[in-house]
């Protein structure tokens, strides 16, 4: 069963009035679940109970195939015709594909969505993740190099560059190639811990913004998502 009315209330007393629906496409694709043990699911309930109480939703896509480029594409459509744009504070490319070595590849099936989606939702409000850089280091021009050399990063310590500093960067130059990079005005970042220096603080900002300045040809003007915040998970026993 449900209670909209003490869901409702609950999350009002909470200011819970912005929520991400991670796992978007899998949900999507149980609205037809058949048979007795199926999870079916009723996006269009959850959508229009958003709507009704005044609730932002980002929607987090996956796009690994030309499969799920139809499906994202199918999603998009579904939420067009059922009158849902003004409850999408926007759709995420992805949760934290960075850390996918492929993620690379993954340029040509979002170059894809976003060519056919905008036919559908044209300027869809798009953010794509980049992995936080944690080493500051001053000397822009080596770090591009480093970042976009065939020599493969690896992180030693909590603070250091990684390879996944590296598949964001590729990724996202294979986006710029590609031509569709301009129309994706946001970066997804997600910041965790609070305690000095971690995501969740003013540390965290400054790294972000030293990887715009990395490619300011690129990035500047886009502005941020912090789609997923914690202020106490990763210090070192510090909880």
């Amino acid at each position: 069963g449900t209670n909209r009315v003490e869901t409702s209330r609950t999350l009002k007393e909470a200011g819970a009035n912005l929520l991400r629906l991670q796992c978007m496409n899998s949900w999507f694709r149980r609205r037809n679940a058949a048979g007795p043990k199926a999870r079916r699911s009723n996006p269009k309930a959850a959508f229009d109970f958003y709507k009704a109480n005044g609730i932002k939703v980002f929607v987090c896509l996956e796009c690994a195939s030309t499969n799920a480029v139809d499906e994202n594409v199918e999603i998009v459509q579904w939420l067009v015709d059922n009158g849902y744009k003004d409850v999408v504070a926007g759709f995420e490319m992805g949760n934290e594909t960075y850390g996918n070595p492929r993620y690379e590849s993954l340029a040509r099936y979002w170059t894809d969505f976003i060519v056919r989606a905008e036919k559908v939702w044209p300027k869809l409000p798009l953010g794509f993740n980049i992995g936080e850089l944690f080493e500051g280091n001053p000397d822009l021009a080596h770090m591009r190099a480093r970042l976009e050399g065939k020599d493969e990063m690896y992180r030693s310590t909590y603070f250091s560059s990684a390879d996944f500093n590296q598949f964001s960067t590729r990724f996202m130059l294979a986006m710029a190639a590609s031509n569709q990079l301009s129309k994706v005005g946001h970066i997804v970042w997600h910041a965790y811990g609070a305690e000095d220096p971690y995501s969740c603080s003013y540390h965290g900002i400054k790294r972000f913004r030293y990887f715009v300045d990395l490619y300011p040809e690129l990035l500047k003007g886009k502005k941020w998502w912090l789609t997923e915040v914690r202020q106490r998970s990763d210090e070192d026993n510090r909880c």
